[in-house]
Parts: structure tokens; sequence; C-alpha cells
């Protein structure tokens, strides 16, 4: 496994899929009413750094870093932390049958 880390615009598609897939699933809220259809992980504006675990071409764990500024009643807030993270435990060809058994395909 090894850990990558990517600036917004260099992360590449079959990264950004994956994440893409399990933001949706772990916080499916997020993709409702006008972001039902969304792309995006983080907003460009908050200058997201992305930290990424793989295992070949497989996600196995992701975090991100945003920085930016928030505008609230004529204050500016500069903001720095993290704003996501997930972690899938299970390799890409697990399969879990009805009887909760995990089985694995070659």
């Amino acid at each position: 496994m090894q850990t990558q880390v990517y600036a917004h615009h260099d992360l590449p598609d079959f990264v950004h899929w994956q994440i893409l897939s399990g933001l949706r699933y772990e916080w499916s809220f997020t993709f409702q009413g006008k972001n039902r259809g969304r792309r995006w992980i983080s907003r460009a504006e908050f200058n997201p750094t992305h930290f990424v675990l793989l295992d070949n071409d497989f996600v196995v764990g992701y975090a991100d870093y945003v920085s930016g500024c928030s505008f609230r009643e004529s204050i500016t807030l500069n903001k720095k932390s993290w704003k996501s993270s997930l972690s899938n435990l299970l390799p890409p060809v697990a399969n879990i049958t009805a009887e909760g058994a995990i089985t694995y395909s070659t």
C-alpha cells in the first residue's frame, strides 16, 4: 500500500470516482436537491489537498484538508481543517453472502 498526496487539480480520475462513490454512499444526504448529480469531492475555492491510501489502483482510505475563507455578516474567517475521511477495509475482490460469510474471487 502507498499513500499519495494530490492537489485538487491533480487527482486522477480513477481515484476521484472511487472517492465520490464512497462519499455518495456514506453521506447520501449531501447529494440531494441541487447537489443530486454533483461531481465534485471538495469545492475548488477551498483549495483541497487529497490524501489517498492506495492498494494498487484501489482506494483504501481517503482524507482531505481544506483551507479558504468564509464570509458571514461582514466577517471574514480564514479556515483550515480536515473536511472528510473514508476508509474501505475490504479488498475489491471480497464478496459478502446473504449469510454474512466473506468470500474472495480471483
